[in-house]
């Protein structure tokens, strides 16, 4: 982890949570917010490996900056909170993948968790970028499968030919075979 944004309502606990994520994780960049408004925008400007929120804010509780930051960036969540609110709120944030601790925090713990946080980062990462290649090859597929359509319908081609006509285009022209597929749709599309 090298890019921390940090949450907290007061000072105080600020630098506090800095000086031990520092002591935890050595040289890392720690961006710190005492507000969820500014919190937000920082999320949005700067790219962040792990967000810690300590309740309350300034101007708000915190649960909903931690909803939100598990959303729209995916990164891994730590709240901290008082044992009352956790008891409220613990299961509930497991389902956005938030990790919960209850005040204080005690740098052993606060270590496991930032251990798992990173695990869980990791995983996460992963997960995302070979989500992203099957809706790739899941797209590729049904556009070669349409251009196969075009080809069966406007040259008469039964589905294998349409099948090794796109392959073999795709071999010769040394490229792949969802280009050849957006040519075939380009080229029948209006016809």
């Amino acid at each position: 982890m090298s890019n921390i944004l940090l949450a907290a309502g007061s000072q105080k606990t600020l630098d506090l949570l800095q000086k031990m994520l520092a002591e935890i994780l050595g040289d890392v960049c720690i961006i710190t917010v005492s507000e969820g408004s500014d919190a937000r925008l920082k999320l949005k400007e700067n790219s962040t490996d792990l967000v810690v929120v300590n309740t309350p804010m300034k101007d708000e509780q915190g649960i909903e900056f931690a909803v939100y930051a598990a959303e729209s960036e995916k990164n891994p969540v730590i709240l901290i909170t008082n044992p009352e609110s956790y008891s409220r709120t613990g299961e509930k944030l497991k389902e956005y993948g938030i990790f919960a601790m209850k005040r204080p925090v005690e740098k052993k713990f606060f270590s496991c968790v930032l251990q798992c946080a990173a695990v869980f980062g990791n995983i996460s990462v992963r997960l995302r970028e070979e989500n992203g290649k099957l809706k790739e090859s899941i797209e590729e597929a049904k556009m070669v499968s349409r251009a196969k359509g075009m080809l069966m319908s406007h040259l008469n081609m039964t589905e294998s030919q349409a099948h090794r006509y796109i392959e073999k285009q795709a071999m010769d022209l040394r490229v792949p075979k969802k280009t050849v597929a957006q040519s075939i749709l380009r080229t029948y599309y209006n016809k």
